[in-house]
């Protein structure tokens, strides 16, 4: 029977902040790519609809998500 051993590697402070900044970032790129996608799905949507209220209601929805994407871009 072989046993398993558990390695513990301690990083290098240094290298940890590094590690932490490159997810940070990837993180932020992923929630940046989600607003994103969220303002073209509602911009099309409001363009597809023939219904005046819809778009009204689908274009502030879309100034939401855009005051929400930037107050998170600003923020990273």
């Amino acid at each position: 029977m072989s046993r398993r051993q558990h390695v513990n590697v301690e990083f290098d402070p240094q290298v940890r902040l590094f590690h932490q900044a490159v997810l940070l970032h990837e993180l932020n790129h992923r929630i940046n790519n989600e607003f994103s996608s969220a303002i073209s799905a509602v911009s099309l949507a409001a363009a597809h609809s023939s219904n005046e209220e819809v778009k009204l209601t689908l274009g502030a929805a879309n100034e939401l998500l855009h005051r929400q994407g930037a107050l998170f871009q600003d923020a990273g």
